[in-house]
């Protein structure tokens, strides 16, 4: 059975704090990369058989740094890549909030229907990231460099929870989580509403306001991240 470690990038370019940036193709900024090349090292440390990432250039620069001390080939899956947040990419989500008010729980309350921006919808999300977790090679220790929203997605799996829990699960920039493959085969139906709404709205702001968005799996435990969520800048 393979052992996976799921990577969350660390920080992105300073102009891009509180901002949504989701797919938006980011860059890091000087303290993420220092923090990248921290964190690749103490990840090289392990018996590492693979890395997988997506695309994006914040995910691939860790990943590219831990091949590189690995003597491996990062694969990139584009199905780790962060929710697509259509026309809201780019802009603060103070603004957003402004021109539309209260339709960001529609993430939350209508998963299966509601798209951000006329991009993608959290079920959508939740469904792509298990299925590139499925597909990971079934030996070895794999680390995926990745974002919040997939991480979430495949927490709240294990956690069994269904794709309007996902707020639950965000992680800071950075974080590295210890998983063994394994997913809940069972989603219980759980409520939202109005608190759940708020915690969404509150964990958006925690994570950078949510650009990238997941509670530690049971099975798992948290290799050191190199700075607190406080820091974190979605």
């Amino acid at each position: 059975m393979s052992k996976v470690i799921l990577v969350r990038h660390t920080e992105v370019a300073i102009r891009f704090k509180s901002r949504c940036y989701g797919r938006t193709d980011v860059g890091l900024s000087r303290t993420g990369r220092r923090l990248a090349r921290e964190l690749a090292g103490r990840l090289a440390r392990e018996p590492v058989a693979a890395v997988v990432c997506s695309s994006s250039r914040r995910a691939r620069y860790l990943a590219d740094r831990i091949a590189a001390l690995t003597g491996l080939t990062p694969r990139v899956d584009e199905r780790w890549c962060e929710r697509d947040f259509g026309t809201w990419e780019g802009r603060t989500w103070n603004a957003i909030w402004r021109d539309t008010g209260n339709a960001m729980d529609g993430m939350l309350t209508r998963p299966h229907r509601f798209r951000p921006g006329g991009g993608e919808t959290t079920a959508a999300l939740a469904a792509r990231a298990l299925r590139a977790f499925r597909a990971l090679p079934r030996s070895g220790l794999i680390v995926v460099v990745t974002h919040s929203g997939p991480i979430a997605a495949v927490r709240a799996s294990f956690a069994g929870a269904r794709p309007a829990e996902l707020w639950k699960f965000c992680v800071a920039p950075g974080s590295a989580l210890r998983l063994r493959r394994k997913i809940a085969k069972k989603q219980p139906v759980t409520g939202t509403g109005k608190r759940g709404r708020a915690a969404l709205a509150g964990a958006l702001s925690r994570a950078g306001r949510g650009v990238d968005s997941g509670t530690a799996s049971p099975a798992g435990h948290a290799v050191p991240r190199p700075h607190k969520p406080q820091e974190s800048a979605g």
